[in-house]
């Protein structure tokens, strides 16, 4: 009868842990989300640039 308790204690506590360890993994599927989609508009934003920057490659030499 001694054993249950410290093993009710060890099962109680390792879901304390488990319940925390889910709370971060929640925490970081929603930080890699929102770093996914600064990435994707990053990418956006790098192949506007990259069009502008041929394009007034192609400009210099006229002027």
């Amino acid at each position: 009868m001694k054993f249950t308790p410290v093993s009710w204690l060890f099962y109680t506590q390792f879901m304390k842990f488990t319940s925390v360890s889910w709370l971060f993994c929640t925490q970081f599927m929603k930080f890699t989300a929102v770093s996914w989609l600064f990435y994707t508009q990053f990418m956006k934003f790098t192949a506007v640039s990259w069009l502008f920057c041929t394009q007034f490659m192609k400009f210099t030499p006229v002027s």
